[in-house]
């Protein structure tokens, strides 16, 4: 069993857009989904939808067992920063509004570090 509309409830309750989560265990609590390593996967969840992003390795599994999210696929050279800047730029995402977004991790790489802190033009983070 997932946990999306629990973490959806408590978004609201601290007034976040966005939750971005990184850890293996927090991705497998939110979507019930398990993926073998610390960063195989990347789940967001937004007001109004759910995402999984992961590699092809994942494509089966998680057509067969992910329930209520959208499945994106990472291919080629793209990087999950890509589909964060694709979700979180998209229209139909928080009405276009400046977003709020939490971040469900101790840690996170120094390349995303530097994108969300310095050229976050459409968000603001909430540690």
């Amino acid at each position: 069993m997932n946990h999306f509309k629990q973490i959806r409830n408590r978004m609201e309750e601290k007034g976040l857009d966005a939750l971005i989560i990184t850890s293996e265990a927090n991705r497998f609590y939110a979507s019930a989904f398990h993926t073998t390593g610390a960063d195989d996967a990347l789940v967001i969840i937004t007001k109004k939808k759910n995402y999984l992003i992961t590699d092809s390795r994942y494509t089966e599994a998680a057509q067969a067992q992910l329930k209520d999210a959208e499945l994106l696929i990472r291919a080629n050279a793209a990087t999950y920063l890509d589909f964060v800047r694709k979700i979180f730029s998209d229209k139909r995402f928080a009405s276009g509004n400046i977003c709020k977004v939490h971040f469900r991790k101790l840690f996170y790489s120094f390349n995303a570090y530097f994108f969300f802190r310095f050229r976050r033009s459409f968000i603001s983070v909430a540690h």
